[in-house]
């Protein structure tokens, strides 16, 4: 998945309860978005880097 849908997705699933996905490269954006989602909703996310992309987690907190 492109950048820039990544920080698209976290808000739905952030409201869903939680989800993983990954992504070709995290922009600054998507972690901004991130904490703030993270301020208004008990979820906890995080982007960790693997071999070729990243792999976002949403889970409930």
């Amino acid at each position: 998945m492109g950048e820039h849908l990544a920080d698209q997705l976290l808000l739905p699933m952030a409201l869903a309860g939680g989800g993983t996905f990954s992504c070709s490269t995290v922009p600054q954006h998507a972690l901004t978005n991130a904490e703030v989602i993270a301020r208004f909703l008990p979820v906890h996310i995080t982007f960790e880097q693997q071999e070729r992309n990243s792999i976002c987690t949403v889970a409930a907190a």
